[in-house]
């Protein structure tokens, strides 16, 4: 069947953050085509695109994407065919299809699979009326709550967002935030988005949802011809709400030269062999001026820098925490009573800092 080269390139790369080179999954380093769709899934996240080919078959993802993509044909023709019995031989993985990719000067062969191993999700079966319109700053609510993504596996549910009927909301231990937004169809006790779903959907701009399979799935539409699934996380999220309550104290200006002086000092801070992201230093706030101190193995480092606040604090803090709400063009925030915690907060975001002493 002949294909236009460049609608058949877009659908590939659209979909291919469902890959997974590792092929932990059978095939989920794989291309599927198959009732005039193209997909790929990876155990955590399936992403498929409508594209009428005619053909079902299951080929390396790579492969195929590298040699589109230095081939000058507008057109292209692709099909079908059995493997050879000889050429089934040559490899270990039983092959049993070849995908026979030609132009006008050059003909390709990618060894592939008749049927698919993959789970099947049916997501070219969702009616447009089973979707639910999400908010325009859904993906913005994603990336801030993001930062406050546990990495610890050993603390499973805390890897992911939690997703509630009201709100966004993460929590690593040391970091909570809490984004408010309205999602008709989200149970009471909310679902889980692990990390790994959020790090890829982010890439895209969904604009629908809908849950599937007693919760099991969530797709997420993105255009007209593209949707987006991810396995819901299974666990239990802590309460929070207790955890972001604070009694607000002292208000503090922070000017953007702060950022850089904490991206120096974590430079030192990253030679105390600490795990990423728990490096932290000690913030000293006397008036209009902070001074921002690491004592390291190879070294120390300390540098002043212009502040607005009222009263005299010192704390130490995570030094990336402290970088990654800044980066986000928020500049104030609020101690606590107890200097205890800084709070940064819109009228539907908060997002809170824990200090290590005082």
């Amino acid at each position: 069947m002949q294909i236009d080269t460049k609608k058949l390139m877009s659908a590939l790369d659209t979909i291919r953050p469902g890959t997974d080179k590792r092929e932990i999954v059978n095939q989920s380093s794989f291309y599927g085509f198959k009732d005039d769709y193209i997909y790929t899934y990876n155990d955590e996240i399936t992403v498929s695109t409508k594209l009428k080919t005619g053909i079902e078959c299951y080929v390396n993802a790579d492969d195929l994407f590298n040699l589109l993509n230095r081939v000058n044909d507008k057109e292209i023709t692709i099909d079908v065919v059995n493997r050879k019995k000889k050429d089934k031989e040559k490899g270990s993985n039983e092959f049993d299809a070849d995908m026979v990719v030609s132009g006008k000067k050059f003909k390709a062969t990618l060894a592939g699979y008749r049927k698919s191993n993959l789970r099947d999700l049916k997501t070219v079966d969702i009616k447009d009326s089973e979707f639910t319109e999400l908010p325009d700053n859904f993906i913005d609510m994603l990336k801030m709550c993001r930062m406050s993504v546990d990495t610890d596996m050993s603390r499973p549910a805390l890897t992911c967002i939690h997703w509630l009927p009201d709100k966004l909301e993460s929590c690593d231990n040391f970091r909570v935030t809490q984004y408010k937004g309205k999602f008709p169809n989200v149970c009471d006790d909310g679902v889980l988005l692990h990390k790994g779903c959020i790090d890829q959907l982010i890439k895209f701009k969904p604009t629908h949802y809908c849950f599937t399979g007693d919760n099991e799935w969530v797709h997420f539409k993105i255009g007209n011809a593209c949707i987006f699934s991810s396995r819901i996380f299974s666990g239990t999220y802590p309460k929070l709400d207790n955890v972001a309550g604070m009694i607000d104290n002292e208000t503090i200006h922070f000017l953007p030269s702060m950022t850089d002086v904490l991206q120096r000092a974590l430079i030192f801070a990253k030679s105390n062999d600490t795990i990423a992201g728990t490096e932290q230093a000690l913030i000293e706030i006397k008036g209009t001026h902070v001074k921002v101190a690491v004592s390291a193995v190879r070294g120390s480092f300390s540098e002043s820098a212009r502040i607005k606040a009222k009263s005299d604090f010192k704390f130490e803090i995570r030094i990336r925490a402290l970088i990654d709400i800044l980066s986000s063009e928020f500049s104030s925030a609020i101690l606590d009573e107890k200097v205890e915690r800084l709070k940064f907060s819109t009228d539907d975001m908060i997002h809170i800092v824990a200090l290590l002493s005082n």
